[in-house]
């Protein structure tokens, strides 16, 4: 029994000096950025911030990577704050409790080496949403529009494509609402997609923000933040546009406060959508950016999947009935319509209705600034009177022909 417990530690150790030499080596990358092609590609920095996260490749399988490669995530500063490290102990304490969560990448190890504190988690073969976002809608690529109707559409095709990348969002949300948890720091930047699998495979990150929840209620804070958030990314997933005025990330950024004047307004943000989407997926995206209310459409997560659902079924009918879909949020004026000046009409109206009648002569003279809308008034007057038995002339006084005697009154009768 003692020869079996000492092969077992001996085992045992040497998976910890394993473990300890490919984390030592993945550190030594930071500061070794000139190393052999061959060192690269086994193991590099993909991510350089306030955290560094390398990309190695596991091939003893010391981690138990489902992959083969894994991704070590340290702190960059060698005296890093208590909040990044608390941070970075709750990414992996979270990833651990939603290990039996499909939308959560496996945490595999957390350790402390040279004083620098490192989780390791399992890696994810893909890209961000904001890289596929900024993809899909580049300039100059084949373009995913239809420039029919006068204002750039989603053709169809794409369309569904992106409807069933944001149910897929949508549905990994609720899997991790549903197991207890809130992401609390949710944008673009922090899913992974596999674009190359048909089935669009979502991956969530960055859950250093995450917590549990403690109300089960689904118009809990936390449930609510979270569908917002959600929201935003559709948004951005729809128009390839920021809904926000300035820099997106400070409004999703731990910490800073929701603050509404960041917004574009909702004029703006209505036409930006139903510009690009029919007015059915606008009502959705909207709904979701509005769900810090408390009269929001959508419980939770899984409202928002089965509604997605709906709209990608009946998609072939809901893109036939957009095809006459009125642009909304932007100011239309009809041409030929005045505004504001009805009882400046009437007068004129009332004027050419005396005529004829005993001592009415009349002339009526319209005064008045510059610009303000003189000649307009007189041209709808004269629309208004044209199938009446008057005779409509009307004259100008040009401000150019001051010097010519009664400009007006002849410009009238020529």
């Amino acid at each position: 029994v003692n020869q079996d417990c000492g092969n077992k530690q001996t085992d045992i150790d040497s998976d910890v000096d394993d473990l300890s030499s490919l984390f030592l080596d993945a550190l030594s990358v930071a500061s070794d950025v000139s190393g052999s092609t061959e060192q690269n590609e086994q193991m590099k920095i993909v991510h350089n911030g306030t955290t560094r996260i390398y990309f190695v490749c596991d091939s003893k399988n010391v981690f138990g990577s489902c992959t083969g490669f894994v991704a070590i995530k340290s702190l960059a500063d060698e005296f890093p704050g208590e909040e990044l490290v608390i941070r970075l102990k709750n990414e992996y304490d979270i990833s651990k409790f939603l290990s039996h969560c499909s939308a959560i990448r496996a945490a595999l190890a957390e350790r402390r080496m040279d004083g620098i504190e490192a989780i390791v988690l399992d890696w994810i073969n893909g890209t961000t949403l904001e890289d596929w976002i900024c993809l899909n809608h580049k300039k100059g690529s084949s373009s995913p529009l239809s420039t029919s109707n006068c204002f750039a559409t989603i053709r169809e095709s794409n369309l569904k494509m992106i409807l069933q990348l944001a149910r897929n969002i949508s549905n990994a949300l609720d899997e991790i609402h549903s197991a207890g948890v809130a992401h609390n720091n949710l944008n673009s930047q922090k899913i992974i997609i596999d674009a190359k699998d048909d089935s669009m495979m979502v991956k969530m990150i960055g859950l250093g923000s995450a917590s549990h929840l403690t109300d089960k209620n689904e118009h809990s804070i936390e449930r609510r933040k979270d569908i917002q958030h959600l929201g935003v990314i559709l948004f951005h997933m729809f128009t390839g546009q920021c809904p926000f005025r300035r820099n997106c990330d400070s409004y999703l950024t731990p910490g800073v406060e929701k603050n509404d004047k960041a917004l574009q307004s909702k004029n703006q943000l209505v036409y930006m959508l139903t510009s690009k989407v029919p007015l059915v997926v606008a009502k959705l995206v909207m709904g979701l950016m509005e769900a810090e209310t408390s009269t929001h459409p959508y419980r939770s997560a899984k409202d928002v999947g089965r509604e997605l659902d709906s709209i990608i079924v009946h998609l072939e009918s809901i893109m036939s009935n957009s095809d006459e879909q009125t642009i909304f949020g932007r100011l239309q004026f009809p041409i030929g319509k005045l505004y504001g000046r009805d009882p400046h009409v009437s007068i004129l109206r009332d004027a050419c209705n005396k005529i004829g009648t005993c001592n009415a002569s009349k002339i009526v003279i319209v005064s008045g600034c510059s610009g303000v809308g003189k000649s307009s008034l007189v041209k709808h007057a004269q629309q208004i009177l044209k199938n009446g038995t008057t005779h409509f002339i009307s004259g100008k006084f040009d401000q150019l022909k001051q010097m010519e005697l009664l400009s007006a009154i002849d410009t009238a009768f020529t």
